[in-house]
């Protein structure tokens, strides 16, 4: 495992907990300064339960470095956040419908390019994974749409998509991708890709992913 890589900028884990996604953290923080400032954005959540999210995220920074200061993004200051004044962003789970939404009825989407066009480090774990996709419909069996419309994701990786929490919904992602000819990176649990500022696979992280 490489500690000190400059060229690493996006960082996407498959879901689940902690423990999961531990070997690609190491790496995302090992990339981060100890007393970096980071931007933790639970967009993808319901708003009454960001608060218990940030306390989970806190407590996932803590394993690594007690020094990273961490603010969180909410719908109320997402509008106006400046993300040069951060080192990181972290982009966590939920329903990926809202979250692309969201991201995009704040404008986040042109400051997260630019963000990593800078040399910033982003990390997205399951939803937020997903959308830095060229689209978003892998997550459609899994994720209730509502009356979210937003299908087309930042496209950061090339053209291609990203399934998380693999194989769970493999009937439904393989269809999509055929159906779509989508090139699509299914991302398991444990498991995590890391890809440089220009959307190249630079390292996969743990057994089992998959590309289709």
């Amino acid at each position: 495992m490489m500690n000190e890589n400059k060229k690493y900028a996006l960082f996407l884990g498959g879901g689940g907990g902690a423990e999961d996604s531990a070997r690609l953290d190491e790496i995302f923080f090992n990339a981060l300064s100890k007393d970096g400032k980071i931007l933790y954005v639970p967009l993808a959540m319901d708003s009454a339960n960001y608060s218990g999210g940030l306390e989970w995220f806190t407590g996932v920074v803590r394993l690594y470095s007690d020094t990273i200061s961490i603010d969180m993004l909410t719908d109320q200051n997402a509008d106006d956040v400046d993300l040069n004044g951060y080192n990181a962003v972290y982009i966590g789970g939920g329903n990926t419908f809202k979250l692309l939404d969201s991201v995009i009825k704040y404008g986040l989407a042109k400051k997260i390019k630019t963000f990593l066009q800078n040399g910033g480090l982003v990390y997205g774990g399951s939803a937020g994974a997903i959308i830095m996709g060229k689209n978003i419909k892998t997550a459609a069996a899994m994720d209730e749409r509502g009356y979210y419309e937003q299908e087309n994701g930042l496209n950061l990786l090339h053209d291609a998509c990203v399934a998380c929490h693999w194989p769970e919904t493999s009937e439904h992602v393989k269809k999509v991708a055929r159906e779509n000819k989508f090139k699509v990176y299914c991302i398991p649990e444990n498991c995590g890709l890391v890809f440089d500022v220009n959307g190249s696979l630079l390292q996969i992280v743990g057994e089992g992913v998959e590309t289709i």
